[in-house]
């Protein structure tokens, strides 16, 4: 699987798929991995908009990224959720507590780019 993602100053901005389930979510983590590896001092915004099946095998792709970007000082950020189903996966399992979410990718790549050291 290739993710659509394209370099925006110190940001990577990553277009996920419609569908993140058990099946997908694995190939989503390896290029995710291989993403984060290759670009090792930029922030992530991480983008929705295409999402409308998210999995809880699903949600541990954004768990692991968190941690594993905030162990080197970088930043994931979330944007263009759209569908409402999305959004309350994210609260039930209390992830809107750990991730900034934002209606739009200019909202977020604005937030991060306003962050101290970007």
């Amino acid at each position: 699987m290739t993710l659509d993602s394209k370099k925006t100053g110190n940001c990577i901005i990553v277009k996920l798929p419609r569908q993140i389930d058990m099946v997908l979510s694995a190939a989503i983590e390896r290029e995710l991995q291989s993403v984060f590896q290759q670009e090792p001092l930029c922030d992530f915004i991480m983008d929705l908009s295409n999402v409308v099946i998210l999995s809880s095998s699903g949600l541990r792709i954004f768990i692991t990224a968190k941690r594993k970007l905030r162990s080197a000082n970088r930043e994931i950020v979330l944007c263009g959720v759209k569908d409402n189903g999305i959004i309350e996966t994210f609260r039930v399992s209390q992830l809107l507590d750990i991730f900034k979410v934002f209606p739009s990718e200019d909202e977020a790549l604005a937030y991060l780019e306003s962050r101290p050291g970007f």
